[in-house]
């Protein structure tokens, strides 16, 4: 993923994986295809700060498609 925040992950074309930092914190959008049910999947971890997921208890989750940037803000909203 790399060390630098903004960097981001791509699989034919769809960003998949942005890193972030928020309030002091680092963070991780992170967005898969899921096969048990066969539809996007975005989820939120807490990450360090070379934006490796430092915990897989999602901060925030959501199926179907979703920008990592509305993903993001929604959290940064305190979604829940």
């Amino acid at each position: 993923m790399g060390s630098r925040y903004g960097d981001a992950m791509m699989i034919n074309g769809v960003q998949t994986k942005r890193a972030f930092k928020y309030r002091g914190s680092n963070y991780v959008a992170s967005r898969v295809i899921a096969h048990d049910h066969g539809d996007w999947e975005t989820m939120i971890f807490p990450a360090d700060d070379e934006g490796k997921i430092t915990s897989y208890g999602e901060l925030y989750a959501i199926t179907g498609y979703e920008d990592l940037g509305e993903s993001i803000s929604k959290f940064k909203k305190g979604w829940r």
